[in-house]
């Protein structure tokens, strides 16, 4: 498969996951229950019991977590996990994380599927498809990010710093940990007038053993917008002072174009 063949194919799934029945467009609501609370829309009682959180089905409902039908009691989240598996109803899918040390629970909302009619991009080029340098920090090291619903920053695990070359000039940067790999949170010279502000991220594979000095792919072609660019209700990291770069990056995802009569989903409840 050529490079143009597989970005293609990545940005079929993405814009497939974007226009789902519960992808980011779909967050219409982050509601925070109490111990034994109902809450509005959905059929059951929320418990919170030694850092697990339940959902205790009304009688004659079910639910579907990845594909598999369930009654009655359900874990919707365990102590150890950021964020609880996606519960699907008949008409809401909701799902538990933890935000600062508290239970939300989103609900995302059925009807707002294929909300995103497409997402601009830059056409890719292999001018983007760069070599990285990882370089592995001491454990424990961690850097303050901002996010946008916080009043103050928060510091995330830094396994590395992850450096390459931007139109001759060499940045170092320090991507956090995530599920997708290195979480690269950055703006460019097209942030806020190209590309959607106020930033966009990037994954890159992180290499097999993070205490070793290695090179890694930085392929900037896919470059994404955050889940904040299609629902206030997300609450996204926004790039340091390292990430800023003062060059234009003319490659990834520019734009959110929506489909008639929709928008960003607004948030609905406060923190």
């Amino acid at each position: 498969m050529s490079a143009a063949e597989d970005w293609s194919r990545w940005r079929s799934k993405r814009l497939g996951w974007l226009r789902s029945a519960a992808g980011p467009a779909s967050l219409v609501a982050t509601l925070w229950p109490d111990d034994g609370e109902r809450l509005p829309g959905i059929p059951g009682v929320w418990t919170l019991d030694d850092g697990h959180t339940f959902l205790a089905l009304d009688a004659g409902v079910t639910a579907r977590i990845q594909g598999v039908e369930h009654a009655g009691t359900l874990v919707a989240h365990s102590a150890d996990q950021q964020a609880g598996p996606k519960i699907r109803l008949d008409d809401l899918t909701v799902q538990v994380i933890v935000r600062l040390g508290r239970h939300a629970v989103r609900v995302f909302d059925h009807s707002r599927a294929e909300a995103v009619e497409t997402v601009d991009a830059f056409d890719p080029s292999p001018s983007w498809a760069l070599e990285g340098e990882f370089t592995p920090l001491p454990e424990a090291s961690t850097v303050p990010f901002e996010f946008e619903l916080d009043s103050a920053p928060r510091d995330l695990p830094i396994p590395g710093t992850v450096s390459f070359e931007l139109s001759g000039t060499r940045f170092e940067t320090t991507p956090f940990l995530d599920v997708g790999g290195l979480q690269l949170v950055f703006a460019d010279q097209t942030t806020g007038t190209e590309t959607r502000p106020p930033c966009r991220f990037l994954y890159i594979a992180p290499p097999e053993d993070l205490r070793t000095k290695t090179t890694v792919s930085v392929d900037f072609n896919r470059a994404f917008l955050p889940p904040c660019s299609f629902s206030n209700e997300y609450n996204c990291p926004l790039p340091p002072a390292g990430h800023r770069f003062p060059v234009r990056v003319d490659a990834g995802e520019s734009w959110v174009r929506w489909s008639p009569g929709f928008g960003p989903a607004a948030a609905t409840l406060e923190d």
